[in-house]
């Protein structure tokens, strides 16, 4: 069944698409390869200084850093062209992992620490904005819809190689030292972005072209008194809700688990591993069928019910004192990461696009 679907995914391909899909895939993989890396260092190093009730503080602080850095990249937004936007996007990204790589070999504090785990949400929101610009670019929506889950079965497979290479890695370097290979990987993605702006100049100046003339933008006014764009928001903060309540508990039971340093990076690099592997099955066999069967309102309930059925588990264990919480914590974060990428996702894009 497997190799049918990848066949039949395949032969979709058309000869012209080969090329920049190719290069998608290989910058998506490199981009995943760092992402996966600097998280892990980034998780490992909270928990080795911080004991979980310092979470709150770093969600409230990524919050207000991710705020203000998406009012920055909206200033620039209007005032650079899409290729000098997407260079300076990755490139911020390049800077921040080398910035904390310099600050940990200069003075480890604990403080940094808190800092990359404030930073490593403020990471991904980036690259994820510059791959979506991108392949938006390069594809059009036709084009897209046949081949983003080819483009993103590079990021799930960069998850699962780093994830289950970490441990055997760090019988060699040590837990900083991974962000070495994070830097690697997206100064090598970075070249490559800048290879596909030279080979695909056409399609950038399109854009470009079409930019300049559309009209203004809409009002941040006529956003609030929409209806719509309210509902969206809300279902928006209802999921990052429960995203970080699932978050810490996970979180907590991972502290009370494991003490050791490298310990602490295995674990988490196995358990990205196990989600992109969870992960592309969904993709592939799960979530699009469920959404095709069941309709939006399944995608927009998908977390709750998730939610309420896993805390309901935790209760019924912790009343019981059974020993095996742990396990069903760990499942808990599992399935609420695979509902909110392969389901809630394409369900936030199709609403978005109406």
């Amino acid at each position: 069944m497997t190799i049918n679907t990848f066949a039949s995914v395949f032969k979709t391909i058309e000869e012209d698409e080969f090329l920049p899909l190719s290069m998608l895939f290989l910058h998506s993989f490199l981009s995943g390869v760092a992402l996966i890396f600097f998280e892990t260092t980034a998780n490992t190093m909270f928990l080795t200084n911080f004991d979980t009730s310092s979470l709150p503080y770093v969600y409230i602080l990524t919050a207000f850093v991710s705020v203000i850095a998406g009012y920055g990249y909206t200033m620039l937004e209007e005032r650079l062209d899409i290729k000098m936007l997407l260079k300076i996007t990755i490139g911020f990204v390049l800077f921040i992992i080398i910035s904390f790589f310099i600050l940990i070999q200069i003075n480890n504090d604990k403080n940094i620490s808190m800092a990359i785990m404030v930073f490593k949400d403020l990471v991904w929101m980036f690259v994820g904005i510059e791959f979506g610009i991108l392949t938006g670019i390069i594809f059009n929506i036709r084009q897209g819809k046949r081949l983003f889950g080819i483009i993103m079965s590079g990021e799930i497979l960069a998850g699962i190689i780093g994830g289950l290479s970490i441990g055997f890695i760090l019988q060699f370097i040590d837990i900083k030292s991974l962000l070495i290979i994070s830097i690697i990987a997206l100064f090598i993605s970075t070249i490559l972005l800048l290879r596909i702006i030279s080979k695909f100049q056409d399609r950038f100046d399109k854009v470009s072209t079409d930019e300049d003339s559309e009209g203004s933008s809409i009002s941040t006014r006529k956003i609030l008194s929409n209806n719509y764009y309210l509902i969206f928001f809300a279902i928006s903060v209802l999921s990052f809700l429960v995203f970080y309540f699932i978050d810490y508990i996970f979180y907590h039971s991972v502290e009370q688990q494991y003490s050791d340093e490298k310990e602490l990076a295995s674990f988490f690099g196995l358990f990205f591993a196990l989600l992109n592997i969870i992960n592309l099955f969904s993709s592939l066999f799960i979530s699009g069928k469920m959404l095709s069967r069941f309709g939006i309102v399944f995608g927009l309930i998908i977390i709750p019910i998730i939610t309420l059925a896993g805390t309901a588990s935790l209760l019924s264990i912790a009343f019981a004192s059974l020993g095996f919480a742990f396990f069903i914590v760990v499942g808990f974060k599992l399935l609420n990461e695979v509902s909110d990428i392969s389901i809630l996702n394409p369900t936030f894009k199709v609403i978005y696009q109406s």
